[in-house]
């Protein structure tokens, strides 16, 4: 099992530095199980681009359309499919990461009309949909 990663914000507040997670409230109920053990925090700089947007689309944009169609998560590669067809794509296998962009943007356009909504990729945490 690999080890949860934490994005947040470093900020400067009252004079002093402090670390903003993205997803608090799981952070803290993270910390909490750790009471008492050590544990070893790695800091880095991250650039969302930096995830892939084929891991993007597959941890959010085809979960908010099959949530929408009531598909449940088993037929995620169907509402994958139904997208493609509204894309007028036929495949999305050889995809470099500049058609990865398009796609997803021309997916969020078809999504707005729908009442489909697609969080921004800085506020995903993909070990929480094990990507």
């Amino acid at each position: 099992m690999r080890p949860p990663k934490w994005f947040g914000t470093v900020i400067f507040q009252n004079g002093k530095d402090h670390l903003k997670p993205d997803n608090p409230k799981r952070f803290l109920e993270f910390l909490a199980s750790k009471r008492g053990k050590r544990v070893q925090f790695v800091l880095s700089d991250y650039d969302p681009e930096d995830k892939g947007d084929r891991a993007y689309y597959f941890a959010e944009i085809v979960p908010a359309w099959a949530q929408e169609m009531g598909y449940p998560k088993e037929e995620f590669y169907q509402v994958h499919n139904i997208i493609k067809e509204i894309m007028h794509v036929e495949s999305t296998k050889k995809f470099k990461s500049f058609d990865w962009k398009e796609y997803i943007e021309g997916v969020k356009r078809q999504s707005a009309p729908r009442g489909i909504v697609i969080r921004d990729k800085k506020h995903i945490d993909f070990d929480e949909v094990g990507i």
